[in-house]
């Protein structure tokens, strides 16, 4: 076991600010004060099985090497400004830009719709960048229905597995379980 670091809980203003931080000094405005904050405990129990043998005038090892036997779910990191592993007010200032680019190059080649879904069954050389029509296409077979209607609820399920790839909660754990199996040689 290993008590969690010490952090200033921040005011969020959408920076994406992580603890613990890797440079000095704080990276907004703390709304408490310095270090009243702490991380989880981490904990994680190994364990090392080794049985010696003899075979042919020389020594084998085999072994089984558990990491985290128990499987304990540890939190490495937070965003310091909410103590959580989320943060909506950054994710949408990341997503938001993107949303609406996304509309404004829609509407400009005449394929976005009233409810803000887009048409994408017309001609893809009407677009200001053809090959931004034709990865949409492929972005609504893969998130979508196919249909080649891409709806609000599917832009939002494309644009939350990209924030999630890069921005998600499973950057903020440590590794689960591993197991390693082996033998060794002696000489």
């Amino acid at each position: 076991m290993s008590p969690g670091l010490p952090y200033t809980l921040l005011l969020n203003n959408g920076d994406g600010q992580i603890v613990p931080q890797l440079g000095p000094g704080l990276g907004g405005r703390a709304v408490e004060t310095i270090d009243a904050s702490q991380l989880p405990t981490t904990k994680a129990l190994d364990l090392r099985l080794t049985k010696r043998f003899q075979a042919g005038g020389r020594e084998l090892r085999a072994y089984a090497d558990v990491r985290n036997l128990f499987n304990f779910t540890n939190v490495l990191a937070l965003y310091a400004e909410t103590g959580a592993v989320t943060n909506d007010v950054f994710k949408q200032r990341i997503l938001s830009p993107e949303m609406t680019n996304l509309q404004a190059e829609a509407n400009a080649a005449g394929a976005l719709n009233g409810d803000g879904s887009i048409d994408l069954s017309g001609n893809c050389n009407t677009w200001g960048s053809p090959p931004n029509c034709v990865a949409l296409r492929r972005v609504e077979a893969r998130f979508g229905n196919g249909d080649l209607l891409y709806t609000p609820a599917e832009q939002t399920r494309a644009l939350d597995t990209y924030y999630n790839s890069f921005f998600g909660p499973w950057r903020f754990y440590g590794p689960s379980r591993t197991v390693r199996v082996g033998v060794e040689l002696g000489f």
